[in-house]
């Protein structure tokens, strides 16, 4: 293994875990990212983020982990059309909602946002590659 960095978005969801481990794999240092935009699940996802880091770090002793987790709560302000940025919009189940283009939980430009955030910070530690899991519909 070089000695490498790589930044990872950790959600605290499937995908985020499955990237935090395959980064574990393939790099010394897996420097990760949680985001806390006011959504309306942020403790669970920042307590499920926690202990997916607590494992992969006992599973690779060897591999060096950061968290950030970063407050941009900002976009709960600009983005308050979605259902998970506003309270006031119920927020549909997953099988109602298939199918459409943008549904009531898309937040808007959410994840270039997050990849803007992601770039910065890697260029700052040098990290040479950036791992985000999205969805492929944005819902």
């Amino acid at each position: 293994m070089q000695n490498k960095k790589v930044i990872v978005t950790l959600s605290g969801g499937m995908d985020s875990a499955v990237l935090l481990y395959k980064a574990a794999e393939q790099y010394d240092e897996v420097h990760t990212v949680t985001f806390d935009y006011g959504q309306r699940h942020e403790s669970r996802e920042v307590g499920a983020s926690e202990k997916q880091l607590l494992n992969a770090s006992v599973d690779y002793p060897n591999v060096t982990f950061t968290n950030k987790l970063l407050d941009v709560k900002y976009i709960k302000d600009i983005a308050p059309t979605s259902s998970l940025t506003n309270d006031d919009i119920e927020t549909p189940n997953v099988k109602d909602i298939m199918g459409e283009a943008q549904p009531k939980s898309y937040v808007p430009f959410r994840n270039l946002m997050f990849i803007s955030i992601l770039a910065s910070y890697a260029e700052a530690i040098k990290a040479s590659e950036i791992w985000y899991g999205a969805a492929e519909a944005d819902s």
